[in-house]
């Protein structure tokens, strides 16, 4: 836990998952997040209209998702990367 007795160490592990976990979510690939725009690059021309069409309820699907459990996916791949940092640092 963060507080006043917590070393750099901790605050500086939470403020890297804090980075992974926002990372991670970006890539999520539903418009209008930054892994729909990667996503975008390898459909076909028809598709990737259709696709870009789900921009104005893209906001309401990861709600969704996320009110669904998909906070806890992200959080375990999270914690996956930072153990195998711990490991290594």
């Amino acid at each position: 836990n963060i507080g006043p007795g917590c070393s750099s160490r901790n605050i500086f592990a939470y403020g890297t998952a804090l980075n992974f976990l926002l990372a991670f979510f970006n890539l999520i690939p539903i418009p209008p997040l930054d892994g729909s725009r990667i996503l975008q690059n390898f459909l076909p021309i028809e598709a990737r209209e259709h696709y870009m069409m789900l921009e104005k309820f893209g906001f309401l699907i990861i709600y969704f998702i996320l009110l669904l459990g998909g906070f806890r996916l992200l959080w375990a791949l999270t914690g996956v990367i930072l153990r195998a940092l711990h490991i290594y640092f």
